[in-house]
């Protein structure tokens, strides 16, 4: 026999029912309706023939999303009307779910812990409401660019809009909000040399962990040396206070000393040939400046000596 489809009402409750015989007229309250089916699902027919039926809807379940998320799925009953009910405004935004029971929603500006419900209609039944919660996801550390000793700005790059903070080594705070590509820059004195810059970014209330840096050394300028003449059996060159300073010899031979608080160092050498050159160079912080050179120049001359002259000489 060819099986219909038939609602019955029954109380309150509008319910659905594939029958392959007609119905037996009943009678009863919402209440016995809840028990038996809650006890065994089935209605009868005439015959005495069990047929399964559900009454209500269930809850639609929704898929899990986080603060990154930029749609949902909801899944239902096949051809159900999905309604998603977003957080914190409750807007109401429906459609049709597919023949898979699916539907799936846009979103955007999720923010941790929020809750997202919906409920699915069909047949005039509405279900209970279902629910996910958005999933904080960890925050990245911004970076940081490098830092010198030579360098008056410092670049951080994170998320697009985070409030990015710096912390500079002398322990003052600066914050600024990022742009749309995630970069802001801040503006600072010269630090030392080994200074530790650290920095966050804060993204929906929530705090990332720190990045850091340490300070590098800067462009090292060539120390100076001292005008060396064929005399000189010493050589004095100044850079930076302590610098490793370096001198190469005409004849390649090298010396190497710390200059003292003054950034001044000796060498003692021997005479040097007119016309040789002199190198030198200084490393402050394991950066290495740029050479310095001198020309050896003729030192004293002596004057010459003359043979005594008389009025017979001719030479």
């Amino acid at each position: 026999m060819k099986k219909s489809a038939k609602k019955v009402l029954v109380g309150l409750l509008a319910v659905n029912v594939l029958a392959s015989a007609p119905l037996t007229a009943i009678s009863v309250n919402a209440e016995e309706v809840q028990a038996g089916v809650s006890e065994n699902h089935q209605l009868k027919t005439e015959k005495g023939e069990a047929v399964n039926t559900l009454v209500g809807l269930e809850a639609p379940t929704l898929s899990s999303v986080n603060e990154e998320s930029t749609s949902i799925t909801v899944k239902g009953e096949p051809n159900a009307q999905i309604t998603l009910i977003l957080p914190k405004t409750g807007l109401r935004v429906s459609t049709m779910a597919n023949a898979e029971g699916e539907a799936t929603f846009a979103l955007s500006g999720l923010v941790a812990n929020d809750v997202i419900r919906a409920i699915q209609e069909l047949n005039g039944q509405i279900s209970p409401e279902g629910s996910t919660i958005v999933q904080g996801i960890e925050i990245d550390a911004p970076i940081i660019s490098e830092v010198t000793t030579d360098d008056t700005i410092i670049t951080v790059t994170g998320k697009p809009y985070a409030r990015i903070s710096i912390v500079l080594p002398n322990g003052s705070t600066r914050s600024r909000t990022a742009d749309a590509d995630g970069k802001t820059t801040f503006d600072i004195e010269k630090q030392n040399y080994g200074g530790t810059i650290t920095a966050t970014q804060i993204v929906n209330g929530r705090t990332s962990v720190e990045a850091s840096i340490m300070v590098t050394q800067g462009e090292v300028a060539a120390p100076t040396i001292q005008a060396v003449t064929t005399d000189d059996t010493t050589i004095t060159v100044t850079g930076n206070p302590y610098a490793r300073i370096s001198i190469v010899l005409p004849g390649g031979s090298t010396r190497s000393k710390t200059a003292d608080a003054d950034g001044k160092v000796i060498f003692d050498v021997e005479k040097q040939n007119y016309g040789g050159t002199i190198t030198a160079t200084q490393t402050v912080n394991g950066r290495t400046s740029a050479e310095a050179s001198v020309i050896v120049t003729q030192g004293e001359i002596a004057a010459p000596t003359i043979q005594a002259v008389t009025t017979d000489d001719t030479t």
